[in-house]
């Protein structure tokens, strides 16, 4: 049957029909139809928006178990990129429970999530509490900081220098203390954001970053 008589005929079935009995027509015959078609409107909407809007990312920080983030946008004014075409991104959508006795999904799935961006080099650095610092120790993705400062440098950091000792699993024994974080618990821009609110926080530069000199401006930015 062409369209236009399909409307023809539901046009004269609903002559003379209560609101009522409309509604429950075009939940009937209409709704799924409908909800479809929305929702597949709002997908090609958002394809195309992120097509057009699309930025390549000049920096990125992980914030895991935070409550928020600072603003990117300022980041991003401060390390003098284009950003018509850059952005640094702070992603805050990490949340890891290390107090459950079970590995719950939302813990798997960022997991997974965080290595997958580690091992792709994209991710720079990461903004944890002591839960993560912890037990995140022996996972070999945490940047020794004496490859990003000098001796001289960590020496006026002073006691903000988180030094940790990892465990090798395979081998069966612990390895080297080396310096493996900074205490940020107390920088501006974490204090005034509430991102970590009556908890510890701590920077780590992640081991295979390639914008050691952002990261470092990074740190810098924290504490303004």
């Amino acid at each position: 049957m062409p369209l236009i008589d399909d409307i023809k005929d539901s046009h004269s079935m609903l002559k003379g029909k209560t609101f009522k009995e409309k509604c429950k027509y075009f939940k009937d015959y209409y709704l799924l139809p409908t909800v479809i078609g929305i929702a597949v409107f709002m997908c090609l909407f958002f394809l195309i928006r992120d097509i057009v809007t699309n930025k390549d990312i000049a920096f990125e920080a992980a914030f895991i178990n935070s409550f928020s983030v600072p603003d990117s946008e300022k980041f991003s004014e401060r390390i003098n990129i284009n950003q018509e075409k850059e952005e640094a991104f702070f992603d805050g959508s990490f949340y890891m429970d290390f107090q459950a006795t079970n590995i719950s999904q939302t813990n798997y799935d960022n997991a997974q999530k965080l290595m997958a961006i580690v091992a792709s080099a994209q991710l720079d650095v990461i903004v944890c509490d002591r839960s993560f610092l912890e037990n995140y120790l022996n996972s070999e993705f945490y940047g020794d900081l004496r490859n990003f400062y000098t001796e001289e440098e960590l020496a006026e950091l002073g006691d903000l220098v988180i030094r940790m000792t990892p465990y090798d699993e395979e081998e069966e024994k612990y390895l080297d203390e080396f310096p493996c974080a900074i205490d940020v618990t107390n920088a501006p821009q974490i204090v005034n954001n509430f991102c970590f609110p009556e908890k510890e926080a701590f920077l780590i530069f992640l081991a295979n970053t390639k914008r050691v000199e952002f990261a470092k401006e990074f740190y810098r930015f924290l504490n303004e």
